[in-house]
């Protein structure tokens, strides 16, 4: 096995029509580097996310 990458974002807010809590929490992971092959979330207060991840490595 090579190298590869694991990337975890949290993100917290205030639903701004309701006001309740919302948490996600967006993973993805690069293997080979460079090629995303697994990604996942998890969240609770919020329904209907709509994800699309991309991952750019500076040059």
């Amino acid at each position: 096995m090579g190298e590869h990458i694991h990337y975890v974002f949290e993100y917290e807010a205030n639903c701004e029509e309701c006001g309740k809590r919302i948490d996600i929490e967006f993973e993805v992971w690069e293997y080979p580097v460079g090629t995303i092959n697994h990604k996942d979330y998890t969240m609770s207060g919020a329904r209907d996310v709509q994800e699309n991840f991309k991952v750019d490595h500076p040059k």
